[in-house]
Order: C-alpha cells, then sequence, then structure tokens
C-alpha cells in the first residue's frame, strides 16, 4: 500500500525538485509543525532512490545511498519509523548513532553528533542524496564538516571566503532541508548553507486549511522578573515572584470551561508549560497541584522510564499538567495539548514557535470535540517590556497581539483594515469555517466514529464491513474485518493516529468503501427529522437502552435521527470489533510473555 500525500507535501517535493540545478545544490523547504515534513522528506528520498534504481536494488551502487542527517540520537527512531512506513521494505535502512553503525544500507538514518567524528563519517560511502531534519541548524560546525566531507557544500562558502560561490565546484550532492522555522534563534544567516527556499508553508496557512487549530494567547505580566536574564537567573526570579499564581490564575480564567449554573469548573485542558530550568518548573507544577489540579516535571535529568511514564499518564489524562525544563521542544506531540503555556519568556522566534507548535496538532481521539471547534489556548509569562516574542510572531502579516484574539481573527482584522485583497497559496485567506477545510481534514473530523472502548472506525457499505485502528505497543494498526471473515491487519508500524486515519481512510475507498459518501451523508437532510419508528426498533434491537432513545427524542437540539443513527452504528460496530481489539491484544501480551 502506498503513501497518499496530501496536496502540499506533493506540492513540497515537485518544487524540490524543480529547484535543483548545476549550480544549487542545497535546498530548504519550510513547513510548520503538525504539517508531516517527516513524511515530505521519506516520500522524496523514496522517489530520489526509484530513480537511480528503476528497476530495484542494485548490486553496486551507481547512484549512491541517502543519508539523513537529524540533531539528536532521540530523533533518529522517529525517522527510521515513518521512513519505513513510507517505503514499505522497497528500502534497506541502517542507523548510524552511537554503538549502531549500519553503513551499508540503501538509505542511512544518522545523528549529527555521532558523525561529528571523522572516522564515523568516513564508515558511510556513496552517499548521493543528503535529507537534514531540523536544517536551521545546518550552519553549526558540526553539520558544516559533514556537509563538506560528503561533498555537498565548499570548506570556504560558508565563510564567504569562495571565489566561486555560490556556484562551487566542490559542492554538487544534492541536499534537501525540511524544517518548521527557517531561523535561528542566535541570528545566523542561514544563506551561506542553503541556496533557496523551495517552499514554505507556515502556521496561519495551516490553520485557515484545517491541519492545525487556531489558538488565542493571553500575556501574563510579571513585574519582578528579567526576560533578558540569564536561564539560571530568571529561574531563580521565576520561583521568587507571583509567576506561579498568576500563571494558575490566567489558566483558570481563560483556558479552563465552567459551568455556569453551578460556578464551577468542568473542563480542564491537557497543558503543557515551558520552564527555564527544573527549579521553576516544579515551583510551576507545586502551584497547580496546591490548587487541585494534577501536574507533574520533566526534565533531561529524569531516568527515561520515569520520563515515559509521566507522559503515558498525560496521554491518558491522569496529569492534566506537564510542566517542563525546555526538554518538549522539538520531538515531541501530544495533539491532546490544547494549552501552552511560555513561562520561559523569550526574543527567540523559532524557539517561541517550536514550543506554541506543541499545542496545534488536531486531537482525533473519542473524547475530543469535533475538528473544526478546537482551538488551542496560549498563556505568555512576560516582563514588562514589549520586545519578546508574541503571537504576532507566528503571521507574515504585521499584526499586534491583542490579550484573547485569534491568530486567524488578528490576520483578518488587519486584512480588512489595510484594505488588501486575499494573499494567494502562502497566505491562505478567508474565514476558518468548516467548508473551507482542505477535504482530507473534513472527512476526518466528520466520518470516524469510535466503539464504546474507544476503537476508531469507518463503515464500508451496508455490511458489516469496517475499517479500523488497533493502537498496539506505542504505533498504530490498520485492520480490515469483513462479515465473518475475522481481521485481518493491513498496514502496522504507523507512529500516530492522523496519520493512520489517513492511511485507513485509503484503504477503505481501495476497497470499495466510499468516505466522500460517509461525509455527505453527514448532512443528509433526513438526518434532521424525528426518528422513524422503524428507527427506534432498530436502536432498541442492537442493545441501545429505550432511555437513551427517549433522551434523544425530548431533547431540545436538532438533528434527532441523524443522532440516533450514529448511536445505532457505534453500537453495531462495539458489538463486532471491542471484543476483537480484546483477543488482538491477548494474544499480543502472550506472545510478549513467552518471550
Amino acid at each position: 500500500m502506498s503513501i497518499h500525500l496530501r496536496e502540499y507535501q506533493r506540492a513540497a517535493i515537485d518544487a524540490c525538485w524543480e529547484a535543483l540545478s548545476p549550480d544549487v545544490n542545497r535546498v530548504a523547504t519550510e513547513m510548520a509543525t503538525g504539517l508531516g515534513k517527516t513524511i515530505t522528506f521519506a516520500a522524496a528520498i523514496d522517489e530520489w532512490l526509484e530513480r537511480q534504481y528503476p528497476q530495484g536494488r542494485a548490486e553496486q551502487w551507481q547512484g549512491g545511498c541517502a543519508l539523513v542527517l537529524v540533531h539528536t540520537d532521540e530523533l533518529v527512531r522517529q525517522a527510521v519509523d515513518k521512513i519505513r512506513l513510507v517505503t514499505r521494505g522497497r528500502w534497506s535502512i541502517g542507523v548510524v548513532k552511537a554503538a549502531e553503525d549500519e553503513t551499508d544500507a540503501d538509505i542511512v538514518v544518522a545523528s549529527v553528533p555521532t558523525l561529528a567524528n571523522f572516522e564515523r563519517r568516513c564508515r558511510i560511502q556513496g552517499v548521493g542524496l543528503i535529507v537534514v531534519d531540523e536544517c536551521h541548524h545546518a550552519v553549526a560546525p558540526s553539520y558544516r564538516a559533514i556537509l563538506e566531507h560528503f561533498g555537498a557544500l565548499c570548506a570556504h562558502a560558508a565563510t564567504g571566503s569562495c571565489s566561486g560561490w555560490p556556484y562551487c565546484e566542490a559542492a554538487r550532492t544534492p541536499v534537501l532541508g525540511f524544517t518548521a522555522t527557517l531561523v535561528r534563534s542566535d541570528g545566523q544567516g542561514l544563506g551561506r548553507v542553503w541556496q533557496d527556499l523551495a517552499y514554505s508553508r507556515g502556521i496561519s496557512w495551516a490553520i485557515r486549511k484545517g491541519y492545525l487549530v487556531d489558538l488565542a494567547a493571553y500575556r501574563i505580566e510579571v513585574p519582578d522578573i528579567d526576560a533578558g536574564a540569564s536561564d539560571a537567573a530568571l529561574d531563580a526570579m521565576l520561583c521568587d515572584s507571583i509567576a506561579p499564581e498568576a500563571v494558575v490564575d490566567a489558566w483558570m480564567r481563560n483556558a479552563a470551561e465552567m459551568d455556569l449554573t453551578a460556578k464551577v469548573w468542568t473542563k480542564y485542558p491537557s497543558t503543557v508549560l515551558f520552564a527555564p530550568l527544573v527549579k521553576s518548573a516544579q515551583t510551576f507544577a507545586d502551584a497547580f497541584n496546591q490548587a487541585g489540579i494534577k501536574a507533574e516535571v520533566v526534565h533531561g535529568a529524569l531516568p527515561g522510564a520515569e520520563r515515559k511514564a509521566i507522559l503515558e499518564r498525560y496521554e491518558a489524562g491522569v496529569t492534566t499538567v506537564v510542566c517542563n525544563a525546555m526538554v518538549l521542544t522539538e520531538g515531541w506531540d501530544s495533539p491532546r495539548t490544547k494549552c501552552v503555556i511560555v513561562a520561559r519568556p523569550t526574543k527567540s522566534v523559532p524557539l517561541f514557535v517550536q514550543m506554541v507548535g506543541r499545542g496545534l496538532r488536531p486531537w482525533l481521539g473519542p473524547d475530543a470535540p469535533p475538528r473544526e471547534d478546537q482551538r488551542c489556548v496560549l498563556l505568555c509569562v512576560a516582563d514588562s517590556t514589549t520586545t519578546l516574542a508574541t503571537i504576532a510572531d507566528l503571521s507574515d502579516k504585521r499584526i499586534e497581539a491583542v490579550d484573547g484574539a485569534s491568530l486567524i481573527a488578528l490576520e483578518d482584522e488587519w486584512d480588512i483594515g489595510a484594505d488588501l485583497i486575499a494573499e494567494t497559496d502562502r497566505a491562505y485567506a478567508g474565514p476558518v469555517v468548516a467548508r473551507e477545510f482542505d477535504p482530507l481534514v473534513a472527512r476526518s473530523s466528520k466520518v470516524w466514529a469510535f466503539t464504546d472502548a474507544g476503537i476508531p472506525f469507518l463503515p464500508i457499505g451496508k455490511a458489516p464491513d469496517y475499517v479500523f485502528l488497533v493502537l498496539e505497543g506505542d504505533r498504530w494498526s490498520v485492520f480490515h474485518y469483513a462479515g465473518g471473515t475475522g481481521a485481518r491487519r493491513i498496514l502496522p508500524g504507523i507512529p500516530d493516529l492522523e496519520l493512520a486515519m489517513a492511511l485507513a481512510e485509503d484503504e477503505a475507498n481501495d476497497r470499495g468503501g466510499d468516505v466522500g459518501r460517509l461525509l455527505a451523508d453527514k448532512n443528509r437532510p433526513w438526518r434532521r427529522e424525528r426518528p422513524s419508528m422503524n428507527q427506534m426498533e432498530m436502536a432498541v434491537a442492537v442493545g441501545i437502552p429505550v432511555r437513551y432513545v427517549e433522551q434523544i427524542l425530548n431533547s431540545p437540539r436538532g438533528g434527532k435521527a441523524g443522532r440516533l443513527a450514529d448511536m445505532i452504528t457505534k453500537a453495531k460496530a462495539s458489538r463486532r470489533l471491542d471484543p476483537m481489539v480484546e483477543r488482538i491484544h491477548a494474544r499480543a501480551e502472550s506472545v510478549v510473555g513467552q518471550s
């Protein structure tokens, strides 16, 4: 089964190939967090290898291998997982980091700290394509040394002393760079490494297209801190200031939801807080716990197993707030996160974007609200200055931050005030409504249902025929169930739910289903009517309690027939799929126990 790329992912790859030329070998792509840059560059690598070896893998590599550079050992495995998912066994994948040294592969994924060692670089031969993840790091000496070694960068280019710049014979190996922020915190220019920006899609574009959720920001001014101080000094200032109590108060007022009748807080958003160092992270966590909100601390010195357990409790909704000492800025994603607290004020736009990005992915779980209704609340601790990074830095328009206003609302207001026509492509314009979402986004938001046990499923046709998803360990698998034939695993090892849903929708269509029709069914006129007698009898027959049917009939809300139809679909699927998934998990546990 092939990966079906989104339109912009396909466009990004095409733009990269078009930008490369005999005179330009290093091109960058900028894609907001959550748009799937790893999937995109994995597909680009797959295409490149297929061009080199149209008849399949060759004994002698005339075209060379592909080398993927990631900046930490922890991110190597994430890259390997998604490359393996995209390539589906067509090419061998090797890892070079620490004790691992799998250099004889079609695709080599290596950590930059490991390849900083000259001898480790020399063991990788025949590199024909280089992909740099988080490519804003590429001006660092370690990156430049690697690119120079593999013939991708002239040794003098980065210093500006190359007489042939930018058309240097010493730099011919093609390089594709991918990042969410093509700018560095230290202000170093990237132009001496990257010759062209082939493609760019930012946060506001992704929000307007429905790939990310909108966000509203609030400023929490704390007079006793200096955002320009060192991390250690700022850490101490935050602990001794009113910041912890002010953050909890602002979180309660702006992020949590209140039952206005009972005057009590009823819903607390899963929240990640960024603090400078461990002491302030613990102080913020203590403040939340004292307010009755479960909070825990994650930091770099925490043992891996303990960190994993904390994040698992967060994913399960047991822990509401994770306070971290700047260790979750890259390589960690939790779509249930719908509030981000920047308690480490910064002037660095790249760092700010990375922190904010942790809360912008849509949440697609069984307890999640409709995708088009989701938003992220951003709380920013600030001193009395106005030079810190704010929500305004997430836009390419000259907007000004306003407490409580969403990014898209601020942009729309700026457009109206400036009397501008809608910009094309990069700054997609128009109101954020479901009908303007990308078709894939609209489908995923509306057609997926969940069983009683929380299993995501899609019905195919009218027969008991389903495509459904099962979480196996920390990876999702796509399964197919048709009548009495049982369940068959179609596609294993998918790293996140959103991608699993997209692949399952393609699988459903390939098997004769019609996901577009399922979406259209959500808007049929009959759904707004009163349920028929046959429909109510069917509901009782599949095990829906009579009191639930009566609640729907007596409810003041419209769409009674549609709501009952959804309950019937859920009940039928639950009866078939939930026991099946229990057996799948039981077999997996049995295998683990025997091993």
